[in-house]
């Protein structure tokens, strides 16, 4: 693993001259989301199409990341020393898979909580 220096890079978005997009997201914690991409460029990675995922904890968001590698080695780092992480995709599939991913991702995790609200007022006596 390797590990690197927090630089104007990692929050910027490096494929253009324009900045990421850029919201933040706030319930009990705060947490700032960054996408940008440079896609389509015409195919896989040699065509030098990137898109970036980050998220940055602003305030107390409380959260785990789990990095696991080919030789099965796994990595874990916890708040509050997670401060901020960021994927970095490379071609034009990847984008389009990604963006595919956390859209189902977002659907699924608030069908979810509403089923989970209506398990928790029938226990309600």
């Amino acid at each position: 693993m390797k590990i690197l220096k927090k630089d104007k890079s990692v929050i910027e978005g490096a494929f253009d001259t324009t900045p990421p997009q850029s919201r933040d997201f706030q319930g009990a914690n705060i947490l700032r989301c960054y996408v940008d991409t440079n896609t389509p460029k015409g195919g896989d990675s040699g065509h030098g199409g990137l898109t970036m995922f980050a998220l940055d904890n602003l305030a107390g968001t409380d959260w785990t990341l789990y990095v696991q590698t080919d030789d099965e080695k796994m990595a874990k780092f916890d708040s509050p020393e997670l401060k901020y992480f960021k994927i970095v995709l490379s071609g034009d599939s990847e984008c389009k898979t990604l963006a595919d991913a956390l859209i189902w991702a977002g659907e699924t995790l608030k069908a979810r909580i509403a089923e989970n609200e209506t398990l928790q007022k029938r226990k309600k006596p």
